[in-house]
């Protein structure tokens, strides 16, 4: 038992129970962690979080907002344990910075415009990027993302301004998922190629069951993961002839279908608490390895 190992499991009211991943809540417990739920929606006062987070070892963020970031933020300064950081997080927060970095770091990913609806039209006719994945700029973009064909298209689009445009080739093919705890990764592909979706419709993702990942799909989340210091994660990638090109990285996800991820994020947790030889037992009651 770890009955001294205190993990704050910080949420927001949208966040579905039991948290992500299905049943980390259960295995943390199994393990002999105490657990404390911590709720960041705005309503919450401040003052009454921070005395949840003093009494915590660890806090695991299983949502991106900003009063998530900011009680995360408040964690670190009291010199607690966080997965993942506050700087990953943020950095997946802003989808235009999360670009630049994957460009500047060499990282393949399609071409990207940034800015208001009118002056996209503008610049990816220019361009002839359509058709485009648009998507709003802060954030989770899952509901907040749409393809459009044409300028007129893009001006009739809901999604939440500003926005990022990515360019993505007629004709392209599947949608890809590489899901990572840690060094472990995953791949998911979609149902169908996305140029046989509906217009304006963002193909769904979780379609065919999860399979183990090739090296080059690891290699892709590996430096994906190593740019940014994440923990956990899941890489969006659209299929070329020419290899996959990085759409999206976030940072909270709920590995739906991935067997043993929330051992293997419960183990991530002990071990980084300095908590080993507990870390030992539980992954042979786990049935994982001593690193995983």
């Amino acid at each position: 038992m770890i009955d001294s190992l205190r993990v704050g499991l910080l949420v927001e009211p949208a966040s579905e129970l039991p948290l992500q991943p299905r049943g980390l809540e259960a295995v943390l417990k199994r393990a002999g962690a105490q657990l404390r739920i911590i709720d960041a929606h705005p309503g919450v006062h401040w003052l009454d979080a921070d005395r949840l987070i003093a009494q915590c070892d660890v806090v695991v963020a299983r949502a991106n907002t900003r009063e998530v970031l900011g009680l995360l933020g408040l964690a670190e300064a009291r010199g607690l344990i966080t997965i993942n950081r506050r700087a990953a997080m943020a950095a997946m927060h802003n989808k235009a910075d999360m670009v630049g970095k994957l460009v500047a770091a060499g990282i393949p990913t399609p071409p990207a415009f940034i800015g208001l609806s009118g002056t996209l039209a503008h610049a990816c006719s220019e361009a002839q990027a359509f058709p485009v994945l648009v998507r709003y700029m802060f954030g989770d973009a899952g509901a907040r993302a749409c393809v459009v064909w044409t300028a007129d298209e893009m001006a009739a689009s809901k999604v939440p301004q500003p926005w990022l445009a990515q360019s993505v080739a007629e004709g392209a093919g599947y949608v890809l998922k590489l899901f990572g705890i840690g060094t472990e990764v995953w791949s998911v592909r979609n149902s169908a190629p996305l140029g046989d979706t509906a217009r304006g419709i963002l193909p769904p993702i979780l379609r065919l069951p999860p399979q183990p990942s090739t090296r080059a799909q690891r290699n892709l989340a590996h430096r994906c993961r190593d740019l940014f210091g994440l923990d956990t994660y899941a890489i969006t990638c659209l299929e070329t002839p020419e290899g996959p090109l990085v759409l999206d990285i976030d940072d909270i996800t709920d590995y739906a279908g991935i067997e043993g991820a929330a051992e293997l994020l419960a183990s991530m947790i002990l071990r980084r608490s300095g908590h080993g030889r507990a870390l030992l037992r539980a992954n042979a009651r786990f049935g994982l390895g001593p690193s995983a």
